[in-house]
């Protein structure tokens, strides 16, 4: 899962309250750059498991931040 799970411990410190500090918005835009390009690259490589794993990432941290937003 590469960088997947790097900002999920500071969005799970941010949804039970034990900081109140956000990852900075470059280093969450160039995480998601990075996957994107490796999803695309997955897809045209035919890589199932890195689909299946870089998609279901994807689904983690965007269920984790519209927890956070619209709470």
């Amino acid at each position: 899962m590469r960088g997947n799970c790097a900002t999920v411990p500071s969005l799970l410190a941010l949804m039970t309250g034990l900081s109140d500090h956000v990852p900075s918005l470059d280093v969450v835009a160039f995480l998601w750059a990075g996957l994107v390009l490796l999803f695309l690259r997955a897809i045209v490589l035919k890589d199932t498991l890195n689909i299946i794993t870089i998609g279901l990432g994807f689904i983690v941290q965007a269920s984790l931040m519209a927890l956070i937003l619209f709470r």
